[in-house]
């Protein structure tokens, strides 16, 4: 869920562990674009599934009825952590990424958690270690996955104050997918 930054590296990193199929849903054409040459099998276009239940489904029917093994969310909406749960299939884990927000809240109902045997799992920060393998992942795969387009504008110093206007801000989407301030 996502086709921002940490969806599209999440997109590559999958594609190199060897996931069989992997599904990005997002709403902007340039992102989703970028997700398919990072390794994307199949993308949902927000604008064309605008309902959860359609996002649902399309995640179902791509998968043979299943629903997917393990939904990332990167989107940082608590909205979509129910529509997460409901793709993963029975015995299926959401990797909660995006919402770092505090004073956010959603309804839930655990019991669908404990009915099909769902797990969350929350990440919002790394071990040290990482960062070798990481920059390892990049170096390593940089001719093979566009992820250097990522960073999609560059903004002069001087111009920061416009950087966050025309970034994605407060949940609004916009074709920024990562934005940096080159002095």
């Amino acid at each position: 869920q996502g086709a921002g930054g940490l969806g599209i590296n999440a997109t590559s990193v999958a594609r190199e562990m060897g996931a069989h199929q992997i599904i990005v849903i997002d709403g902007v054409p340039e992102r989703l674009e970028l997700a398919r040459g990072c390794g994307a099998d199949h993308v949902i276009d927000m604008n064309e599934y605008q309902e959860p239940f359609e996002r649902i489904n399309r995640v179902k029917e791509l998968s043979q009825g299943r629903g997917a093994d393990v939904v990332v969310e990167v989107v940082g909406l608590p909205a979509v952590i129910n529509e997460g749960l409901n793709m993963a299939r029975t015995g299926g884990t959401l990797l909660e990424l995006g919402n770092i927000s505090p004073g956010q809240m959603v309804p839930m109902d655990p019991a669908m958690w404990t009915w099909f045997s769902k797990r969350i799992i929350a990440v919002s920060m790394y071990d040290p270690w990482i960062l070798p393998v990481a920059l390892d992942f990049l170096q390593r795969t940089r001719d093979k996955y566009p992820i250097h387009q990522v960073v999609s504008h560059r903004f002069p110093l001087e111009q920061i104050n416009e950087a966050f206007e025309k970034a994605e801000w407060a949940g609004r989407q916009t074709a920024i997918t990562r934005a940096c301030i080159a002095p």
